[in-house]
């Protein structure tokens, strides 16, 4: 995947993981686990982009997401649905998406 440092940042902020720069790993807290354990999530593949949607989905904003992939691509739903199946494009609409938002 060819993220840059700053997207993968900004996406781990969004879903509170850890991202260390030295060795481009994603690391996800398990809270509730005494001395917190770590769960490996690098690289981030369609399973991590469906985290991701789900904590959209709870914050409230995924609707907003989705409409800006949408005016984006200018193509019908099921074709932005099909679009946002590939790990790369989701990723990087996730990262632009983020950056708009700040």
């Amino acid at each position: 995947m060819n993220l840059t440092i700053t997207q993968i940042e900004d996406i781990c902020i969004y879903m509170n993981w850890k991202f260390s720069t030295q060795d481009m790993i994603v690391w996800e807290i398990v809270q509730g686990v005494k001395g917190g354990a770590a769960m490996l999530r690098h690289p981030l593949d369609l399973n991590d982009a469906s985290l991701c949607v789900e904590k959209m989905a709870e914050k409230g904003d995924w609707f907003e997401f989705f409409k800006m992939v949408d005016d984006f691509l200018d193509i019908d739903c099921c074709g932005v649905t099909a679009w946002l199946f590939n790990s790369q494009d989701f990723f990087t609409a996730m990262a632009s998406w983020l950056r708009s938002k700040t």
